[in-house]
């Protein structure tokens, strides 16, 4: 059985730790096309690690390479084509923001059916091919019986794994050191994916709606942080399915996690 979301967003802590945000704003037309802003930010740590991988490496001429850019044009056009046919790179700008550093890129679509985003963002290629295939967000198409814009959008699997005896899962409670790791290996985590169809909203099954704008799931840690409870919880209990780590969090700012298999967006288009 594959995998729930618990496992990708735990992957995705694991994978980034502290040092990434992400956030990815679907923009969508009446007709189907739109734009997709993509906000991604990486501690300043972080890029000055990156930044000094070019200090002492050497190019065929002997002479130190360039340093690394960890944002630069080239690749958020190559990142285009991983989001789906059609889907083209329009334009960036640089960011900094409470001690991270990164960039706001803008891609263009025709049809949102053929965007795909990531729900676990890579940094400079991922984990390469030896994990399992990705699951991403993706999309449908229509009209309402009101004859409306309808989205469909069709989350990731949420399943849990094969039930494991108690004795192989139980975890002990963290110690007041790897509370303290956790911490600073979280600081900073932000990720998330949310549609702004153009016109009024009329109709959604998401939970969270702030006027138009619908966010499919989002996670921030911040708040998190500053619960050891919970962060003890979270290192027990081990939660194998959203609905567990929905529970887990369900009184903590910053995670919007949504159940539905699909999320339905119906909205009136713009005039």
């Amino acid at each position: 059985m594959r995998t729930g979301w618990v496992a990708l967003l735990l992957a995705m802590v694991v994978t980034l730790a502290g040092c990434f945000q992400v956030d990815q704003v679907v923009k969508l037309s009446e007709d189907g096309s739109g734009t997709v802003e993509v906000t991604t930010l990486l501690s300043d740590a972080v890029t000055e690690m990156m930044a000094g991988f070019g200090d002492e490496a050497k190019g065929p001429d002997g002479k130190e390479a360039p340093k690394k850019e960890p944002f630069d044009e080239a690749k958020l056009k190559e990142d285009a084509a991983k989001m789906g046919d059609g889907v083209e790179y329009v334009s960036h700008e640089k960011m900094e923001k409470d001690g991270f550093t990164g960039v706001k890129a803008v891609y263009s679509f025709k049809d949102i059916t053929k965007l795909k985003l990531e729900t676990t963002p890579e940094m400079d290629g991922g984990q390469g091919d030896g994990g399992d295939k990705k699951e991403g967000v993706t999309f449908k198409f229509g009209e309402s019986a009101g004859g409306n814009p309808l989205l469909t959008v069709v989350m990731p699997k949420n399943e849990k794994k094969s039930e494991e005896p108690a004795s192989a899962s139980a975890q002990k409670e963290p110690s007041a050191e790897d509370l303290a790791q956790m911490k600073q290996m979280f600081k900073g985590l932000r990720f998330g994916i949310s549609v702004e169809p153009d016109g009024d909203l009329v109709k959604t099954n998401s939970e969270f709606v702030e006027g138009s704008k619908v966010t499919l799931f989002e996670i921030d840690f911040s708040a998190l942080l500053e619960n050891d409870a919970k962060l003890k919880e979270l290192q027990t209990r081990k939660p194998e399915s959203l609905a567990d780590m929905k529970a887990l969090v369900k009184d903590i700012p910053g995670f919007k996690l949504n159940l539905e298999p699909e999320i339905t967006i119906e909205f009136s288009g713009g005039e």
